[in-house]
């Protein structure tokens, strides 16, 4: 099985800007998932999609990158969340929200439940107190 994790990182916020913001990146197994120009998330894009419950329609698959305009609205990458029993499965893709792309799958994962829950509720943690702190 695959493990689950996130880090904060440092990036341009636009790509040709000189200003740097923070956002969140999640890890498999130790390694970045990061996708060619797609940016992190912000902890507001996170805390709005559901990482904890079976994804019902494609539009409400929870983001796990950005369009590198900074706007989810416009690109992201997704995944599709699938609880079965002690497991939970992501088939990861990316879509576009102007009707262009058809998704296209790039990955699938498969976590242990425990893990993946921890994962996620220590992630979301990180954000409400960043918030809380005036981030």
């Amino acid at each position: 099985m695959n493990v689950l994790g996130w880090k904060t990182e440092e990036f341009d916020e636009w790509y040709a800007s000189t200003k740097k913001i923070v956002g969140y990146v999640f890890t498999i197994d130790g390694k970045s998932l990061k996708f060619p120009f797609y940016i992190p998330l912000s902890g507001c894009d996170i805390a709005e999609a559901d990482y904890l419950s079976n994804t019902q329609v494609i539009e409400d698959a929870p983001y796990l990158a950005c369009c590198s305009c900074g706007y989810v609205e416009c690109d992201a990458v997704h995944a599709i969340v699938k609880l079965e029993g002690e497991k939970v499965l992501w088939t990861v893709f990316k879509h576009n929200y102007f009707g262009q792309d058809t998704p296209k799958i790039e990955d699938s994962y498969c976590f242990d439940k425990t893990q993946y829950n921890e994962a996620i509720h220590s992630l979301l943690e990180d954000i409400k107190n960043k918030n809380n702190e005036g981030h």
